[in-house]
Formats: C-alpha cells, sequence, structure tokens
C-alpha cells in the first residue's frame, strides 16, 4: 500500500513538474519573440534606436531565462540563439536593415524549434 502511494506520488510530481516546465518554456518564449517581432516591425520603418531597445529587452529576458532553460534543454540549440542576438546586435549597429531582419527571422525560428523540441508530441518520443 505504501508503495503504491508513494509511486503515485511520484508520478504525480513528475507531470505537474512537466506541464509547469512546458508552461514556463512556451510562455517565456512567446514574449520574446514578441519583443522581436516588435523590433522587426521598427526595422522596416528604419527606426534603429526603437528596434535596438526591444532587442534589448528580448535579450534581457533571455538571459534572465536562460539559466532555467539550460537545466532542461539542449545547449546547442541555447548557443545558436546566443550567437543570434549577438548577430543581430552588431547588424543593428552598423544599420544593416536587411541582415537583421535576417538574423532576427533566424532567432525567431530557433526560439520556436526550441519550443517545439520539448512539447510532448509522438514525433518527439520516437
Amino acid at each position: 500500500m505504501v508503495r503504491t502511494v508513494s509511486a503515485i506520488l511520484i508520478f504525480t510530481a513528475t507531470v505537474v513538474s512537466c506541464c509547469i516546465s512546458l508552461n514556463f518554456l512556451s510562455n517565456t518564449t512567446s514574449s520574446i519573440i514578441n519583443n522581436i517581432t516588435v523590433a522587426q516591425q521598427f526595422l522596416k520603418e528604419e527606426k534603429i534606436d526603437l528596434a535596438l531597445k526591444e532587442i534589448n529587452i528580448a535579450k534581457e529576458k533571455w538571459e534572465n531565462n536562460k539559466k532555467i532553460f539550460k537545466i532542461y534543454v539542449d545547449h546547442t540549440h541555447l548557443e545558436e540563439i546566443d550567437v543570434g542576438f549577438a548577430e543581430l546586435r552588431a547588424n543593428l549597429i552598423s544599420e544593416e536593415f536587411s541582415e537583421s531582419l535576417a538574423v532576427s527571422e533566424n532567432i525567431i525560428v530557433r526560439i520556436n524549434q526550441l519550443k517545439e523540441t520539448e512539447e510532448p508530441s509522438l514525433e518527439n518520443v520516437l
């Protein structure tokens, strides 16, 4: 009886933990993507200062949450996003609009891939 209760408690704790981490990842990545999307709009309007401000906000959110992501996400994905943010910042400073848009789109794709690889699906299980 004690073993059954213990097993049920451990299983429940595991499921709850997975749901919390998935929800956290989804909310955080959505927020970062929103900031990057706003920055892209500013880039299209050639408002570099505002775009840089939005990218800095997105980068700060990324840095604050990356420590938590490192616990359960493949580090390769995290490093690719870090490199993308550095490249994007350099392109913004040098006022390369088309390159900045391309790099920002690449960051969004990578963040979406990060979210997709952690979502429970048959594809990820197999």
